[in-house]
Parts: C-alpha cells; sequence; structure tokens
C-alpha cells in the first residue's frame, strides 16, 4: 500500500467517525478513484530491509557485531597465508638445504643468522656439523652431526586449523625440546626409520642406529613410540622420563632405565637386564 492509499484509508476512517451521510454519487466516484490508482510492487531489497529495521530496534548493534565478524574474518585469512616458519641455525661446519621446489640445493655456512624454511626443505649435516631448528610454538630441535631432517608438515595454530608437526629423520641423532601442546587436535611427531616417537610436550632424544634400528631415550614427560612392524601389527609403548627402548624391526619393544642420567647408550646389549613393560597405554593424542 502506498502511501497516498494509506492517507485516503485515514480520510475514510475519519469519515466514518462522524455521522455524514455521503451521497450516493459521491461514494461511488470514491470506489472509481481508488481502483484507478495503480498498486506499486516491492522491490526484492525492500523487504529485506523493512525486516531487518523491524526485528534489529538498534542499528549501532548490529553493525558493531557486523564489524566484529569480518575483523576475525579478515585476522583467519591473514593468519593463514602468513604461518611463521620454522628457522635454522648452524653452529658448526655447514648444511645443506635442499626444496621440493625446482631450485638448486643451497649450502650455509656456520653463522649465528637464521635460516627461514619451509614445509619440504630438507636439512643434511656432514660429520663434522650441528645446527638448531626453531619452530613457531618455542619448540627446539638440536640436529647432531651426520643427521639429515625433512620438514614434512610445519603448520602453526590458527583460527581455522590445529597445530601439526611432522618431520621425518633419515640418518643422524636429534634433541627435540617440545612446547606442550593445547588441544588433543594438536600434533608433534617426528618419524625415524624403525619408529615414530609422539609427543604432547617433552624432552627426548632420537638416534638411527641402521634403517631397522632406532634408539628413543625420554628426560622430561612421556614419549609414545611405535614400532614400524606391521608383521607384529605396529607395536607401541610408552617411555617415561628417565627410560629409553630399543626399537628394533622383528623384536618386541621394551623399556628400560637409561643407565645414567639423561645419557643413554643406544644398544641392546647395555639395557637394564630387567625391561620395564607398561601395563596400560593411556592416549596421549
Amino acid at each position: 500500500m502506498t502511501r497516498r492509499d494509506t492517507h485516503v484509508e485515514h480520510m475514510l476512517r475519519d469519515l466514518a467517525a462522524e455521522p455524514v451521510l455521503a451521497r450516493d454519487e459521491f461514494k461511488q466516484r470514491l470506489v472509481a478513484t481508488l481502483q484507478q490508482q495503480p498498486r506499486r510492487t516491492r522491490q526484492p531489497g525492500e523487504a529485506l530491509l523493512s525486516w531487518i529495521r523491524t526485528r534489529w530496534p538498534r542499528p549501532a548493534v548490529c553493525w558493531g557485531l557486523i564489524a566484529a565478524v569480518l575483523v576475525l574474518a579478515l585476522v583467519g585469512i591473514l593468519t593463514s597465508r602468513t604461518p611463521q616458519r620454522p628457522l635454522l641455525t648452524i653452529h658448526q661446519g655447514a648444511a645443506q638445504i635442499s626444496s621440493q621446489r625446482p631450485a638448486a640445493p643451497r649450502v650455509q655456512k656456520s653463522s649465528e643468522d637464521l635460516i627461514s624454511l619451509t614445509e619440504g626443505d630438507h636439512i643434511a649435516l656432514d660429520e663434522e656439523s650441528t645446527a638448531s631448528l626453531h619452530l613457531f610454538n618455542e619448540s627446539q630441535i638440536e640436529l647432531l652431526p651426520g643427521t639429515q631432517l625433512t620438514i614434512t608438515t610445519a603448520r602453526p595454530r590458527s583460527l581455522w586449523r590445529a597445530q601439526t608437526v611432522y618431520m621425518q629423520v633419515k640418518t643422524g641423532e636429534v634433541q627435540v625440546q617440545v612446547t606442550p601442546l593445547r588441544s588433543e587436535n594438536e600434533r608433534f611427531e617426528v618419524d625415524l626409520p624403525a619408529a615414530l616417537v609422539s609427543v604432547r610436550g617433552t624432552a627426548f632424544r632420537a638416534r638411527v642406529i641402521s634403517p631397522h634400528h632406532t634408539y628413543v631415550a625420554t628426560d622430561e614427560g612421556v614419549v609414545l613410540v611405535t614400532l614400524h612392524d606391521p608383521a607384529q601389527g605396529n607395536p607401541m609403548v610408552q617411555v617415561p622420563a628417565g627410560h629409553q627402548v630399543d626399537a628394533i624391526v622383528g623384536q618386541p619393544l621394551e623399556v628400560h632405565p637409561q643407565e645414567t642420567a639423561g645419557r643413554g647408550t643406544g644398544t641392546r646389549e647395555n639395557n637394564h637386564p630387567t625391561p620395564v613393560r607398561p601395563t596400560a597405554l593411556p592416549c596421549l593424542l
């Protein structure tokens, strides 16, 4: 109904309230005039605006909510597109860094400068080099001489995804200090030739002795070690602080106390004679 039709309707109501008798000719002319008035149709946007005006009495509050949603969306996009990258520091010797991208491997020499890395980068140290890998969650990995490590996944937490760190160690030894994770969806895993090490916030050491033998020792917290042995069903054990395990394909996993504080031998023969077998495996992840 247009504004003019509303005005006419109000006039008719006012006339109806007065004791006035209108002639038949006047009534007929009035009816004919109303019938000749063209009806205006609403545009699609007018219905939405009308609904907003009737349901949202305070426009300032509505615009504030819309602005907050837009700010959160912008922060999420910026966080997901500009992730923090792992940083490498070479303390001694040199490191060869290669990437999945079509580029020639580069050699970085000893320096206190931080080298920015991305997912897919491979680090190879010679037998006289050491380095440190710093992650976005303040976790740190010490790379000892002869270590070859690949950063498979390194994604910080954001509004849209959980933090995920997955690395592969082909040779050498690493000393890992992991900052405690916040949620059950977050992951921090180090994959070695014979075993997968999963943690949620701890300090441990892992050494590749052979393609079928991996040594793991826990200094703080608890480490979950899964043996890469499908024939045994990929068994797993928890290694508490002060203990160690030799993950050898084809042999059972046995947890032993470390012989000396913070340092194990990494050989089956030198382990404690009485192995410690965990009776239960509460889920770490």
